[in-house]
């Protein structure tokens, strides 16, 4: 089953990412910020929950699905606003330290809070609560960002 949750949320991922970004590019990138985020934080417990009670492929392959377009959504957004509210001159390298520490600091040590976590709380479910919390920090910040699409800044 692990390995269809892989397969489940690329098939997911690749389309929405590009639904993402023109809808980024049509409506927005804080729009595509904001609103993603908060259905993605509003849905992580309740698909950790019905995948912990009901055990069964499809729907953990469901709730995977619906969390992955939910977060795939705001992925080119956050990627676009952040190289947008950046000097041309510094671009590439704060993007790239940037994604680095993040992905160092939360990727790499993700698998081990989860299973600290899951081991000291004996609940199935505890990643989510590990994911709300950050979902929820990255939520909050969103919500500090201005609007960098050239359409949306000038028309204000």
């Amino acid at each position: 089953m692990s390995f269809g949750v892989i397969i489940v949320r690329g098939l997911v991922a690749a389309p929405t990412s590009a639904l993402g970004g023109w809808l980024a590019d049509r409506f927005g990138r804080r729009l595509l910020l904001v609103v993603p985020q908060a259905l993605l934080v509003a849905s992580i417990l309740p698909a950790f929950w019905l995948i912990a009670e009901l055990r069964s492929a499809p729907v953990c392959y469901a709730a995977i699905g619906w969390l992955s377009f939910l977060a795939a959504l705001t992925g080119p957004a956050s990627m676009v606003i952040l190289l947008e509210s950046l000097s041309k001159a510094v671009r590439c390298r704060v993007l790239s330290i940037t994604y680095a520490i993040v992905v160092a600091a939360f990727g790499g040590s993700a698998q081990l809070i989860v299973a600290w976590l899951t081991d000291v709380t004996h609940d199935p479910i505890a990643p989510a609560y590990y994911w709300m919390f950050a979902a929820t920090i990255g939520f909050a910040a969103m919500l500090l960002i201005r609007e960098s699409a050239p359409h949306l800044r000038r028309a204000r």
